[in-house]
Order: structure tokens, then sequence, then C-alpha cells
């Protein structure tokens, strides 16, 4: 009777340990455990649990065999990871958690969703279920649904995956640049008596970028070089980018603006003039300007010594601190295109949640509001152009908006301050740059 005994506890042993049939296809949330030769190898379904007997020198002399155990569904909602990750196979349990194997021994585990970028997959190491992060398993690859790596520390393992959403990036311009500015004495006007438009303000944007906030995860750049016209922008911004399966939490964003690139830059939207673009292209540009300065009472004061001697306008009879002749001058054009490639960011850290959140970082603090899907705002300041220095904070107000320079630039007196003319001008040059302007800032 004893020996039929030990011979049911036996079969019952290994029924468990290999499970009804040796040969069947693990299906998906089981697991295969193995070590050096392919007899040891164990396949576990889901819900099985295995008494193991690694080869001599796997394991601390003490320990005779280890127990592996597939948690079963019901359970894995025990398992509290941080709210940003979800599982995607079942947890195997190996015990006794103390104990740490002499050898390595190899685990492939089966994980639902086999098509999912790898980028987005990772392997964690748990001392128990209350764990709300583990320990990323390294070295790990991923083909056709199964995770293989080495386990040396027993505890408990799964295959998971970050929480991802849809994200929207949205560029809105917050200098006025599309209403206009005006001629005052407030914050936000041009202090030195010219109202102010713009015909178009094209600009190169792209490196789009997120980062996490705590640095527990690779950055993504968003696909898209655009030229945008940020006098044509909606207040409220553009939606121009997009990431498909954003993983859900907290990041930092970041972007440029950059020369025009002939294959990789694109117009934004069709109403940008192709001659446009194509300067942009040929002058590898970042920015292309084109608008008007208006003054009923303005005058145009360019350095004498840069005037051509065949300007035929008659002086007004006023004169600027250097001495140079002034000239009735109500309204001024220009345009001109310029290499201003310029990084912003990380800036101010936003959150992404699987129900939808919009998110916007323009004044340099982030502000959440609830939304059906997840976007955040971006922003560029195209009035940058006439402040009279260099503020690193403009949320502070630590700046004046100046024009009288730019009336200064039309070296001919035609009405119209061109590329070359700029060009040919040093800042010595224009007396309007004066105390005024603290360009060290």
């Amino acid at each position: 009777m004893k020996t039929e005994m030990y011979l049911s506890r036996l079969l019952v042993a290994v029924l468990l340990l290999v499970g009804c049939d040796r040969e069947a296809e693990p299906e998906v949330g089981s697991a295969v455990v193995s070590h050096d030769t392919p007899d040891t190898s164990i396949i576990l379904p889901k819900g099985r649990a295995g008494i193991k007997n690694l080869p001599q020198g796997s394991i601390p002399e003490r320990y005779g065999n280890i127990r592996i155990e597939v948690i079963r569904e019901v359970e894995r909602q025990r398992v509290r990871l941080s709210y940003h990750e979800r599982i995607l196979s079942d947890i195997i349990e190996f015990t006794p958690h103390s104990l740490e194997l002499q050898k390595d021994i190899t685990l492939q585990l089966s994980y639902s969703e086999p098509d999912r970028d790898t980028k987005l997959l990772k392997v964690l190491r748990l001392d128990a279920f209350d764990s709300t992060t583990g320990e990323e398993v390294a070295d790990v690859t991923y083909a056709d649904g199964i995770a293989e790596f080495q386990v040396r520390r027993m505890g408990f393992y799964a295959v998971v995956t970050p929480i991802t959403t849809h994200l929207s990036v949205q560029l809105r311009e917050e200098g006025g640049v599309g209403e206009g500015l005006m001629a005052g004495t407030e914050r936000g006007t041009i202090e030195d008596g010219w109202d102010l438009s713009f015909d178009r303000y094209l600009v190169a944007i792209g490196g789009v970028n997120a980062s996490p906030i705590h640095g527990d995860g690779d950055a993504v750049t968003a696909e898209g070089q655009l030229v945008v016209d940020l006098s044509q922008l909606s207040p409220l911004g553009d939606r121009l980018w997009s990431f498909e399966h954003f993983p859900v939490g907290g990041w930092n964003i970041g972007y440029s603006t950059i020369a025009v690139d002939s294959v990789a830059t694109v117009p934004a939207t069709p109403d940008i003039e192709r001659d446009d673009f194509i300067a942009m292209q040929e002058g590898k540009w970042s920015h292309l300007i084109e608008g008007s300065l208006s003054n009923t009472n303005g005058q145009s004061c360019p350095p004498t010594a840069l005037v051509p001697d065949d300007v035929t306008a008659i002086p007004n009879g006023n004169q600027n601190a250097d001495g140079d002749d002034c000239y009735d001058a109500s309204q001024i054009g220009f345009r001109w295109g310029v290499q201003a490639m310029t990084e912003y960011g990380p800036c101010a850290g936003f959150d992404v949640w699987p129900n939808g959140v919009v998110s916007d970082t323009t004044d340099g603090n982030a502000k959440s509001l609830p939304s059906q899907s997840n976007s955040v705002r971006i922003s560029l300041l195209g009035t940058r152009l006439f402040f009279n220095g260099f503020p690193t904070d403009v949320s502070r107000g630590n700046y004046r908006l100046l024009a009288q320079w730019l009336a200064d630039c039309d070296l001919n007196l035609d009405g119209e301050v061109t590329q070359a003319e700029l060009e040919q001008i040093a800042p010595i040059h224009l007396t309007e740059l004066d105390k005024r302007f603290v360009l060290n800032r």
C-alpha cells in the first residue's frame, strides 16, 4: 500500500511538472523554463505549478528544488504596478523568493499582442505582489509573442508594457503676430510709435520630442519637419504633429526651429506659397518674414554713411542722436529670411492620461484640462525680433518692444527694408540701439 501511495504521488508530481501533453504548444500566458540541456525544459500552461529539480550546481546545496507557478488571471489584480503600465503575460512566480541561483536558467514567457512594438515591452522582476515598481530584466529578446531571458534571482516575472494613447501636439503663436501689434505704452505694444503687421511669418519647426520627467524611459520624437505660417495659426493653436501609442505618464517636451531641408521639410498647409518655400530652401533659412510698419508721424533715419549717393529723398529737418538726417516715412515694408535655429526645452512637464487631457505649456507652467483626447500645446513668440534684449523668462515682462531701428534700415529710402540692406548694417550703425537695449541679457 505504501508503495502504491508513493507511486501515485510521484505520478501527480510528474503531471504537474510536464502538463498533460508534453508536446503541446504553450498557450498565451504559459511559460517554458529550461536549463543547459533540452530535456530539462518544462511547459507550464496557465494555472499550473511545477516542482523543478535543477541539475547539480545550479542552486545552493541546501535547496533541492524550486517551485514555479503561473499566477492565474484572477490573482493578477493583486499586483500593483505603476498607473502607467499594464501586464501582457501571466505572472510566473519562483519560490523561495530569497533564493539566488548559482547559474542562470532560461525563461520563455509568452505574452499577448505579439505585434506590439518591442520598444514598448519590458520584463519586470517583482519581489512581492504589493511592489509598485520592479527591476527591469536586461537582455530580453522578443519574437513571435515570446519573451526569452535569463533568470538568476527568484521572485515574480511578467511582461509589461506602457499604457498608451494618442497624443497630438498643437502649435500656437503667443505674441500677437496674427493680429499685428499696435503702438502704445503697455506691455505687448510697440513703444516707439509704430504699428506692426505681418503678411507672412514662416518658420521651419522640427525635432518635436518628449522625454520622461523622471528619466525612466526613452524619449520619443514626432515625425515631420514643417514650415508653418505663424500669422495664420488659430489663437488656440493648430494640431500639426501626433504620436501614436504614446505612453501615459509625466513628460517634458522640446522642439526646435530648424534650417529648411530640401528633402525632409514640407509646408504645413497648402496656402504657403511655393516661391516662399523655395526661397527658404535655397537660403537654408529657418524664418521668412514679411510685413510692414506704419506711423502717420513716422520717419526713417538711416546711417548717413550707408545711404546711396543717388537717393533723391529730401530730409525733413530732423536728425537722430548721431546727426543722421531723418526722412518722412509713414509706411515701411520689410521682407527677409534668416538662419535663426533655436532649441526650446525641455519645457514645463505635462501629464498624459488614458482618458484624455489637454496640457498647455505656453506660459512656462503646464496647465491640464479634461478632454476627449490627449494634446499638448507648444508655442513660438514671433515678436521676439522686436525685444530690446534677450530675456530668459518673458513671462516676467522684463522687455520692451521697439521698431524704430527697423525703420532706420531703409537705406535707399524707397519704403522697403530688404535682406541686402540688413546685411550692410552693423549694430554700431544704428543710433536706436541705445541704452534702452540690453543686448547682453
